[in-house]
């Protein structure tokens, strides 16, 4: 699956009656062929959300188009889930009827039920109701419930800013194992840049939408845990790219990156 970004701008009127960009004519390529999970790296209120949710179909651009494997979509493109910043959960359903909302009798199948919550780490939890505190959980449950539907994107708007390191790795691990078990892929959009070197096959960073300015880069070591990103060159790397990003083209905010 290739996504190309052509051109998108968005615009919304605000309270004072004026409109306020967005995004700015901006262009993006997405090469899910190779990489199976990449993270989007831009600095906070930057669109990002906005620009997923395009992607998703949920809203639409003032212009621009998006061509998905070379095909244009001019309406809310097949199999691709966005996941928003806070979990998507039911309080009053269980963990099973979370996860089996929103699909008619015929489609819902025990078997793929429980492949599903094993695949979350959720098997043995199916009479449980998530707790509103509970993000970890809660996220385990909204992404169960996205695959159920067989996508081949899912969309994650940044929903890993209220988990603690060690709940971070062992969800990081578990979005890993749906790549492998289910061949679903992942976007990520943050402005953690921690987060997207330990979950990523590719990183792209992009500076202020009013003038967009975007660089590729490829994470081809696995680390184990925090302190081992903290001492690579990696780090160090992308973090002289943003820089230089920031202080020649696109007066983007450093300390904007959350690390």
């Amino acid at each position: 699956m290739v996504i190309s970004i052509s051109n998108i701008s968005k615009s919304f009127l605000i309270e004072e009656g004026f409109d306020k960009k967005v995004l700015n004519d901006l262009n993006l390529t997405f090469d899910f062929n190779e990489n199976k999970i990449i993270s989007l790296i831009a600095p906070f209120v930057s669109g990002k959300s906005t620009f997923l949710k395009i992607i998703a179909g949920l809203i639409h651009p003032d212009s621009g188009k998006i061509i998905v494997n070379e095909n244009e979509v001019d309406k809310k493109p097949g199999n691709i889930v966005y996941i928003p910043t806070e979990p998507v959960s039911i309080p009053w359903l269980n963990v099973k009827q979370n996860l089996e909302i929103g699909m008619s009798e015929e489609k819902i199948s025990d078997e793929k039920t429980k492949f599903i919550l094993n695949l979350i780490g959720l098997e043995g939890y199916e009479e449980h109701f998530p707790d509103k505190n509970s993000f970890g959980f809660r996220f385990r449950i909204t992404l169960g419930s996205a695959l159920y539907s067989n996508p081949k994107l899912i969309l994650l708007d940044e929903p890993f800013n209220k988990l603690d390191w060690l709940t971070k790795a062992e969800i990081f691990s578990m979005i890993k194992s749906v790549v492998t078990q289910t061949g679903s892929k992942f976007l990520l959009a943050t402005s953690n840049l921690l987060d997207a070197i330990f979950l990523s096959d590719e990183v792209i960073l992009l500076t202020d939408v009013k003038k967009p300015l975007v660089d590729y880069y490829k994470i081809e070591k696995r680390f184990s845990d925090l302190s081992e990103i903290m001492k690579s060159d990696y780090l160090t790397n992308i973090f002289n790219k943003i820089q230089s990003m920031a202080t020649n083209q696109s007066g983007f905010i450093i300390k904007n990156f959350s690390i």
